[in-house]
């Protein structure tokens, strides 16, 4: 299913290091376009909640420790027959971001997910995501980054070798924050605190069935994303 996700954010975050940012809290809702079933005139539309928040620590100079918790609720019609359904991702985020001189940094994460129709936390296989990330910067507005991505879904591995870039124009009124294939975010700058975006997000999760389609054991729906969405960005300084 492919889906154009009209949704509104709200982002508040967190200056680190004098080049860039990372997201502090981001509350997202909206729903898609409808998505036809194949071969048939019937359509569902995906509704979508969620939350996600990252706490920085720094725990000594240019070392910061990161743990965040995404939740996130997605509504539809998994066949033309059933009621709508509710899909739940419950995860957490644990990694570390370290300044190894002044041109270069690295990040490492680990982010154990649950997905599936309920609301539960029992009884379910906790996917594993973990993220490396080398980013040398260009300047104090500019960074190229490179990495790899690794999740663990139903179906079997996702591996996904990451290339992104970071600039912001000099009159710091538009700012680009790439991460192919995943991930972009465009930003016009109103102020020094506030902004208007969209964001793509390119990947995608399984959910397991718990109440199954049809009774099947060790079914799972693939939610593959396309999701082009709207940003109202609010920045907060450390300084």
């Amino acid at each position: 299913m492919r889906n154009l996700i009209i949704i509104l954010f709200f982002l508040f975050n967190y200056t680190m290091f004098g080049q860039g940012y990372i997201d502090l809290a981001e509350f997202k809702i909206g729903s898609t376009t409808p998505n036809n079933f194949k071969d048939s005139s019937q359509s569902t539309r995906v509704e979508n909640i969620g939350l996600n928040i990252t706490i920085p620590v720094p725990i000594k100079d240019k070392t910061v420790l990161l743990m965040g918790l995404n939740i996130d609720r997605s509504k539809l019609k998994l066949d033309i027959s059933n009621a709508s359904s509710s899909l739940y991702l419950t995860g957490a985020e644990f990694g570390i971001h370290k300044q190894v001189s002044t041109n270069k940094g690295i990040t490492f994460m680990l982010r154990p997910q649950i997905t599936s129709d309920t609301k539960s936390l029992s009884n379910k296989k906790i996917k594993w995501g973990v993220l490396a990330l080398l980013t040398y910067n260009k300047g104090a507005n500019k960074s190229f980054k490179y990495g790899i991505y690794y999740k663990d879904e139903f179906y079997g591995p996702l591996i996904v070798p990451l290339f992104g870039f970071y600039y912001m124009n000099p009159d710091k009124t538009w700012e680009f924050d790439i991460m192919a294939p995943i991930k972009m975010m465009i930003y016009h700058h109103l102020s020094s605190k506030a902004a208007l975006g969209i964001k793509f997000d390119g990947i995608g999760t399984t959910y397991r069935l718990n109440d199954g389609i049809g009774n099947i054991k060790g079914s799972y729906v693939d939610k593959v994303s396309n999701e082009l969405s709207g940003i109202i960005q609010v920045k907060i300084s450390n300084s």
